[in-house]
């Protein structure tokens, strides 16, 4: 069975080896701003693809093995109607 996940603050993602977001597979919604940065083995963002709301900035840079970004395509934030993902 499918546990859904919330986090009501924002959080982050970084660090030298992490490949995959294979622990935020079951994550649907996320109360603060979403950052992940300089992860230099991840390739793709799929495990977050149940991921639907983000309650502030989406920001994805630095990341140079990151070619797939198809896994945030059911995120949105209902405050901003555009600019809200950043990729640096």
């Amino acid at each position: 069975m499918k546990t859904n996940k919330q986090f009501t603050t924002g959080f982050g993602v970084g660090s030298s080896d992490i490949f995959d977001l294979t622990p935020l597979a079951n994550l649907t919604s996320i109360g603060g701003s979403l950052i992940i940065l300089r992860n230099p083995l991840l390739t793709n963002l799929n495990d977050l693809s149940n991921l639907t709301s983000v309650g502030d900035a989406l920001t994805v840079g630095i990341n140079n093995q990151l070619s797939d970004i198809s896994g945030l395509s059911n995120a949105h934030n209902p405050s901003f109607h555009d600019n809200w993902v950043c990729f640096i």
